[in-house]
């Protein structure tokens, strides 16, 4: 048995939009110390990249920034 088409070097998509996402999530997690919710969202990778930046250069949660409060009892 081979390995599947889709696992092969060659058949590997590069997206350019999710390769900065892990950055900024991991410059996020540095920088301000904060986690993010892991839970689904409606809001696309730009619009994560966008509000992730605008975090990162006004040193604020990503909570800060949707102006909720975050709830430790919540189930998110």
């Amino acid at each position: 048995m081979g390995v599947p088409d889709f696992l092969r070097p060659e058949n590997v998509r590069y997206n350019p939009e999710d390769h900065e996402m892990v950055n900024l999530i991991r410059r996020y997690r540095e920088e301000i110390g904060d986690d993010l919710i892991t839970e689904p969202s409606s809001f696309t990778t730009q619009e994560w990249i966008n509000m992730l930046n605008e975090c990162i250069e006004k040193r604020i949660t990503i909570w800060e920034l949707l102006g909720e409060k975050y709830d430790p009892d919540a189930y998110y």
